[in-house]
């Protein structure tokens, strides 16, 4: 991942190591939800890589493209695991669906990754990528994403 996708799209160096098992050796497993410190301007470069990029860096695809649009909600025939009747998982990614009933002009998706205590990066359809860090087992982000659509409509 460094060297293949955090290095390219320039993430900040916090990005480059994970804490690990085995006394925190290279050999260890990583600990996927602790030691990794992000900082603004990397949730924005990846979410830009992931939605508007499409896993291309300078015009060469580096994510394969069927496996990020499944994990982007964007091909209907593969949409994971379902959760309830509003969500989904797919490639390690949650996503939410939003219809005309939630007040919206078409039927979306809005994938989003989850972590520890409340951490969110959430990759609305409308280009923009919203992230919230916490403590407090918060995963809201309802309100962030109505305010997005008067800024850029969520649905064409």
């Amino acid at each position: 991942m460094v060297d293949e996708i955090y290095i390219p799209i320039q993430l900040g160096p916090g990005a480059y190591t994970i804490m690990r098992t085995a006394d925190n050796s290279w050999q260890g497993q990583a600990e996927g939800g602790y030691g990794q410190w992000w900082i603004p301007d990397d949730i924005a470069k990846i979410g830009t890589f992931l939605i508007a990029d499409g896993g291309k860096i300078n015009g060469e695809q580096n994510l394969h493209p069927g496996l990020l649009a499944a994990a982007m909600q964007q091909n209907p025939d593969e949409r994971g695991a379902k959760i309830d009747d509003q969500r989904m998982y797919n490639n390690s990614f949650w996503a939410n669906h939003y219809t005309p009933a939630n007040v919206y002009d078409c039927e979306f998706w809005v994938p989003q990754m989850l972590g520890v205590s409340g951490n969110v990066v959430a990759l609305f359809p409308n280009g923009i990528t919203y992230y919230y860090f916490s403590d407090n087992r918060e995963f809201t982000w309802d309100a962030a994403l109505k305010e997005t659509n008067k800024i850029v409509p969520l649905c064409p």
